[in-house]
């Protein structure tokens, strides 16, 4: 494993601080599909995510998942701003891996982020870049989303 530069914390931006705690990870909602590292801030005791994709780096904020009898699961969460109506600090993921009606492709993989602000829910896809969309919930089946393709925001 080459050596990493130890990122700052992604949630409180405590420098110098972070401490190992997993690495050689695969999580749940990957950008990349490379093994990630995961770390724990002691002043915050949130986590974040890194995986190195040749010379690039990418850090994200995380959210662990205990399991009994089995390593955690752990899931990134992307900075993303509602797709409805544009604001960033009262969104928060709502469902992983998400099962789309209309996906944009086959190939690609929906997390759900739910807005506190207009109570609406974007659909991120994450195959190598990260994209949003207006989404909504089916009323019958409430684990299925439907893009709102053509959309855009308030």
């Amino acid at each position: 494993m080459a050596a990493e530069i130890e990122p700052a914390c992604s949630w409180c931006g405590a420098k110098d601080a972070l401490e190992l705690i997993d690495f050689d990870v695969k999580v749940a909602n990957p950008q990349v599909d490379f093994d990630h590292a995961i770390y724990r801030c002691p002043l915050c005791t949130k986590l974040t995510a890194t995986a190195r994709w040749g010379n690039q780096s990418f850090v994200y904020k995380a959210l662990e998942y205990p399991r009994a009898f089995r390593s955690p699961v752990y899931v990134l969460v992307y900075p993303v701003a509602c797709a409805w109506c544009g604001r960033a600090d009262l969104i928060e993921p709502e469902e992983i891996n998400a099962t789309v009606g209309n996906p944009a492709s086959a190939r690609h993989h929906y997390d759900i982020y739910a807005c506190h602000a207009c109570n609406r829910y974007t659909a991120l896809s994450y195959l190598g870049q990260v994209f949003t969309y207006p989404a909504t919930q089916d009323e019958r089946y409430p684990s299925m989303y439907y893009l709102e393709v053509g959309e855009t925001a308030a």
